[in-house]
C-alpha cells in the first residue's frame, strides 16, 4: 500500500524524561531513607509512577501537589510513614534536573528546519527554570496550568492546535520520529493517538509562549476589540462581573477538614450552600468541600436569571411526560424561585433581588406560534397565564427588530448572584457548616451503604451521607455521574454602565430575556446599568483565551442585535460550564449509596438553589420532596471522560438554527 509523505511545520516534546534527564528515583530513595528493602523499590516505583499517572488523569491541580498526593497513596499502600513535604522536595528536585547530554545538539538541528514546541505537564515555574537549559530555541512552550488539564485529557492537546493555529497533520510529536538526528527525513504519517488521549479535535485553551520568533511570512495579529492588552482602552477583566462585585462572604481555605461528619457536600455553589444551611439548621453537621472557593463554578458564572419554565419547554414536556406530571415539573421551576425569595428574605441577602419577568424571544416565525400554543396549553393545563407579544409590538419591550415576537412571564426575576452565594455561604457557615475551600475532592471510597470516606487534598472526612453537587464540573470522582453530564461551555460579557436613555431603549422593563434559538442568547442589565449578553458563542470548553475568542463573537452578535451600542466599551468577559443531560432535565437521588442534584440545563441559578433544600428533605427520608425522582437518567454513549463529542453538538445546534 503507498503511504502519502509530508512534512509538519512543528515537532512537540514532552519535556521531563525527553529532553531533561529524568531522575525521580534518587529523590525517593532520599524520602524513603532505607524504609524499602532494595529488592523492592522497583516495585515501589512501579507503584509511585502508576499512581502519578492517575493522579494527572483529571482536571489540572499543581503539580507539587499532584507528586505530593501520589507519594502519599503509595506510602499509604506499602504501610509507610507519610512525608508531609514530600511534594516540595520532589519540585524541588524536578526543576535541578538538567537536559539528557545527547539533546542540545539534534535539538539545534532541528530548530533549524522545524519550529519545536514543548507540551508539558509540569507548571510554568518548572519550564521556566528547565526550558533554557536545552540550549535551543523553541516556538512556543505550553503547561498543563495554563491548559486547565494533564496531557492525558484531549484538552491539552487541542490547546495546543488552537494556539499553534495548526492542524493535526502539522503537528508532529518527537516520539514518531525515525530518528533524532534526523531532521530532513521523509515522514510516514501516523495516527496520532495519546493514551487516552481520544481524538484531536479542535477547541480552544490557553498556552504559555516562552522565546516566541516572529516566522516569515506571518504578521503579528493585531489585538481585537476584546485583547486584554488593547493599549487604548482598560484591560477586559476575564473574571466574572458578579464575582467581582461581590463582597466575599470570609476566607474559608483554613479551615480544617473535619474528621467525621453526619453529611459532606461536594462542590460551594447554591446546590451545596443552600443544602448546607438546610442541613444545619436541622441539627446535622455538614462540611462542604470545594476545589476552588465560594461560588468559583457555575454558580458564580452564569447570567444571573431566575427564570420560570423548563429547559425543554412547556409543549414537548406534555408531549413527553403527559399533561399532569408537566404542570407538576412547571410549577416546581415557580416554586425555585419562590425558593430564592424566601432565602434572600429569610437571611437578609443584600444581592438586588427583583421580579422583572422573563421575556423569551422568537428568533423564527415558527417559534413564535409554538409560544402562542404554549400559552394556550398553559392557560387550559396549569391554569397559568403569559402574554404573548407580536413583532410589530415588540419595541414595547426590547430595542430590536431582530426577533419575531415574545412570550411574556411576569414572575422572571433577576439577582446579582455573587453577592446571593456569598450571602449563602455566609448563613451556611453561621448555622454551623464548616466550609472548606481549596479542598479538592481526590477519591470516594464506600464503607457501607451510605456511608464514605472521603479524600479530599486537605484530609480525609467520614460521613454519613455525601451529597454531590458540583454541576458542570463534574468529573472522574463520580464517573457514573460523569457519564451523564454533558458540560457545554456557555460564555458572558459585561459592557461598562451605560446611559439611562440607552439602557431604556434597549429594555425598557429590564426583563430577564433570552431567546429560542439552540446556540441561545440571553441577556439582561445589571444593578448598575450595564448590558450582560450570554450565549453559547462557540462549543468550547471554558478558559482565558477561550473567554475572550468568545467574547469576541458574543461582541458582534450583541452590536447584531443593538448597533447603537458599537461606541460600548466590554469591561468583563468569562465562561463557565452548563449541565445538560441526554434529555435536558433536572436529575436528582441517589446511586450506590451517593446522593446527587444536577443537570439543571442552563436554568441551575433557581433550581440549584431550590434542590439544595429539597435534597436535605430527600436525604432525610421524604421521597416526596424529589420531583424529578423517577425520570430515566441514560450516560452518553461513548462518554467516559472529556466531551469529546462537544463540536458535533455545535455543528448539529448551528444547522438547526439555520434551518428552523
Amino acid at each position: 500500500m503507498a503511504t502519502t509523505e509530508f512534512r509538519p511545520e512543528y515537532i512537540s516534546f514532552d519535556c521531563y524524561g525527553t529532553l531533561i534527564n529524568y531522575q525521580i528515583e534518587p529523590t525517593t530513595r532520599h524520602l524513603l531513607q532505607g524504609r524499602v528493602p532494595e529488592e523492592q523499590m522497583p516495585a515501589f516505583m512501579r507503584d509511585f509512577r502508576n499512581y502519578r499517572y492517575d493522579q494527572v488523569c483529571g482536571e489540572y491541580y499543581a503539580y507539587e501537589q499532584v507528586l505530593q498526593d501520589a507519594y502519599d497513596r503509595v506510602c499509604k499502600k506499602w504501610n509507610l510513614e507519610l512525608t508531609p513535604d514530600a511534594g516540595r522536595q520532589l519540585g524541588d528536585a524536578v526543576r535541578g534536573w538538567g537536559a539528557h547530554d545527547d539533546v542540545p545538539a539534534p535539538l539545534k538541528t532541528m530548530g533549524e528546519n522545524f519550529k519545536l514546541v514543548i507540551l508539558s505537564n509540569a507548571d510554568t515555574s518548572f519550564l521556566d527554570i528547565s526550558v533554557p537549559r536545552l540550549g535551543a530555541e523553541f516556538h512556543a512552550v505550553y503547561t498543563a496550568e495554563q491548559a486547565g488539564f494533564y496531557k492525558p485529557r484531549y484538552g491539552a492537546f487541542e490547546y495546543m492546535l488552537d494556539q499553534l493555529n495548526a492542524a493535526p497533520q502539522d503537528v508532529l510529536p518527537a516520539r514518531f520520529l525515525p530518528h533524532p538526528v534526523r531532521p530532513h527525513a521523509r515522514l510516514r504519517p501516523r495516527l496520532h493517538q495519546h493514551s487516552d488521549a481520544g481524538p484531536w479535535l479542535r477547541s480552544t485553551q490557553p498556552g504559555l509562549q516562552l522565546h516566541h520568533r516572529q516566522l516569515p511570512g506571518r504578521a503579528q495579529q493585531a489585538p481585537g476589540p476584546l485583547s486584554p492588552c488593547r493599549p487604548e482602552r482598560p484591560p477586559v477583566k476575564l473574571t466574572p462581573y458578579w464575582l467581582d462585585t461581590a463582597e466575599p462572604s470570609g476566607d474559608y481555605r483554613r479551615n480544617p477538614v473535619p474528621e467525621t461528619v453526619d453529611v459532606a457536600i461536594i462542590g460551594a455553589g447554591f446546590t451545596g450552600l443552600s443544602a448546607a444551611l438546610e442541613f444545619s439548621r436541622q441539627g446535622a453537621s455538614v462540611a462542604v468541600l470545594e476545589r476552588h472557593t465560594v461560588g468559583w463554578g457555575a454558580s458564580g458564572r452564569n447570567g444571573g436569571m431566575a427564570t420560570t419554565g423548563l429547559a425543554i419547554g412547556f409543549n414537548t414536556a406534555v408531549k413527553r411526560y403527559g399533561g399532569t406530571r408537566a404542570v407538576e415539573m412547571f410549577r416546581e421551576y415557580n416554586d425555585a424561585i419562590g425558593t430564592i425569595e424566601k432565602l434572600v428574605h429569610d437571611n437578609g441577602i443584600d444581592c438586588d433581588y427583583k421580579r422583572h419577568g422573563k421575556l423569551s424571544l422568537a428568533y423564527h416565525p415558527s417559534h413564535y406560534e409554538g409560544m402562542l400554543k404554549s400559552r394556550e396549553q398553559l392557560a387550559a393545563l396549569a391554569d397559568y397565564h403569559v402574554t404573548t407579544i407580536p413583532k410589530a409590538e415588540i419595541h414595547s419591550e426590547i430595542g430590536t427588530d431582530f426577533y419575531h415576537g415574545a412570550m411574556l412571564d411576569p414572575l422572571g426575576a433577576g439577582l446579582h448572584v455573587g453577592k446571593f452565594v456569598h450571602g449563602l455561604a455566609k448563613a451556611a457557615s453561621d448555622a454551623g457548616a464548616t466550609l472548606c475551600e481549596d479542598a479538592a475532592v481526590t477519591e470516594l471510597k464506600k464503607v457501607t451503604g451510605t456511608v464514605h470516606d472521603v479524600h479530599t487534598t486537605r484530609g480525609i472526612v467520614r460521613a454519613k451521607q455525601v451529597l454531590v453537587a458540583t454541576s458542570g464540573y463534574t468529573g472522574g470522582v463520580t464517573p457514573w455521574l460523569q457519564r451523564r453530564v454533558i458540560p457545554v461551555g456557555s460564555f458572558i460579557i459585561v459592557t461598562d454602565p451605560l446611559p439611562e436613555d440607552v439602557v431604556n431603549r434597549i429594555l425598557p422593563n429590564r426583563r430577564q430575556a433570552s431567546d429560542s434559538k439552540m446556540l441561545t442568547y440571553y441577556f439582561r442589565i445589571t444593578p448598575d446599568n450595564r448590558l450582560l449578553f450570554g450565549g453559547r458563542a462557540r462549543f468550547a470548553l471554558s478558559s482565558p483565551d477561550s473567554d475572550v475568542k468568545s467574547g469576541e463573537i458574543l461582541r458582534k452578535a450583541m452590536l447584531e442585535l443593538f448597533p447603537y451600542l458599537s461606541s460600548a466599551r466590554v469591561d468583563y468577559t468569562w465562561g463557565g460550564l452548563v449541565d445538560l443531560s441526554m434529555d435536558q432535565m433536572v436529575h436528582a437521588g441517589q446511586h450506590d449509596g451517593l446522593f446527587y442534584s444536577l443537570c439543571y440545563s442552563g436554568h441551575g441559578v433557581q433550581m440549584a438553589a431550590h434542590m439544595g433544600k429539597r435534597m436535605a428533605a430527600y436525604m432525610g427520608g421524604d421521597t416526596s420532596a424529589n420531583v424529578w425522582a423517577g425520570l430515566k437518567n441514560p450516560p452518553v454513549p461513548g462518554h467516559f471522560g472529556p466531551p469529546w463529542f462537544l463540536p458535533f453538538i455545535g455543528a448539529a445546534a448551528k444547522i438547526i438554527d439555520r434551518i428552523s
